[in-house]
């Protein structure tokens, strides 16, 4: 899927932009699929105050539980990553208000792919992407460029040497931040540790994810994220109101490993981290 310039770019500043990766088809069953599972899972009930988090591994859901050993995203996490890269989960997010800056992964030596895409035409004034190129290395840069950001527009792909010109001498900090201005199709791979956020969506913003975590390389790595992942359910209780008997990874994709080596070496990073019994 990738060029070496393009694994270049990701490795040094932590994202990409692949337009129309996605077809419409594919699109609008992402979100006919994901609308039937919240409508399951939820009911009548609004979700939570920042909305509603659907995982879609299920048989009922089965574009979405594809994406995961899709050739197009597991060869990107490949890529950017190796062969080792393990599949955690597929979801779309219903979401309410903005995200503030954050890392999805922050504790040093822990990594991991998000696939992000979004199923509705979203712009820098309404909820559209943004991050701060590079902030995934460590040590983690914290502070947030105050300056106004660059923004890529709509079906822009001409994008690298844009970004490449905003970074200064090595060791010094990121000039600005960047938004991706994306619509329905456009896919958007980010390092978990690069900072990010968005701002200005409304209500129900329909957000979908594919997410690789990469092995823990340390003991101590290991057990951070096994604490995380305990923290997961009690985020989720609170930021979606996430019922407390659905399942995150599925027992129907659990039931599919047989005779699938990648996929069962997957459940087996799961299970080490308690990811599977955790979230039962």
């Amino acid at each position: 899927m990738l060029n070496s310039n393009q694994v270049s770019f990701f490795k040094e500043f932590g994202f990409l932009v692949l337009r129309n990766l996605l077809s419409a088809q594919e699109v609008a069953r992402i979100g006919e699929e994901a609308r039937a599972a919240a409508d399951r899972i939820y009911g009548d009930s609004p979700g939570g105050p920042q909305g509603k988090w659907v995982p879609l591994l299920g048989d009922s859901t089965p574009f979405n539980a594809s994406l995961l050993e899709d050739r197009r995203f597991h060869s990107i996490a490949t890529a950017v990553f190796d062969d080792s890269i393990f599949g955690l989960n597929t979801d779309v997010l219903f979401w309410q208000g903005d995200t503030g800056w954050h890392r999805d992964l922050d504790v040093p030596g822990n990594t991991g792919l998000k696939i992000l895409y979004y199923l509705d035409p979203l712009r820098a004034d309404n909820g559209a992407l943004r991050v701060v190129p590079a902030s995934h290395i460590e040590p983690h840069e914290t502070e947030i460029p105050q300056v106004d950001p660059l923004v890529l527009a709509p079906g822009e792909t001409d994008y690298m040497d844009k970004v490449r010109a905003l970074a200064v001498l090595p060791g010094d900090k990121m000039l600005t931040s960047v938004v991706v201005e994306s619509e329905p199709g456009d896919v958007i791979p980010f390092a978990m540790p690069l900072l990010h956020a968005s701002f200005g969506g409304g209500p129900g913003r329909r957000l979908g994810a594919t997410v690789y975590w990469y092995p823990s390389a340390t003991p101590a790595q290991l057990e951070a994220r096994r604490r995380e992942v305990r923290a997961i359910r009690g985020n989720h209780e609170r930021m979606f109101e996430f019922p407390a008997n659905e399942p995150y990874c599925h027992p129907d994709f659990i039931a599919g490993a047989g005779g699938n080596e990648v996929r069962s070496r997957w459940l087996e990073q799961l299970r080490n981290l308690g990811w599977i019994e955790a979230t039962h």
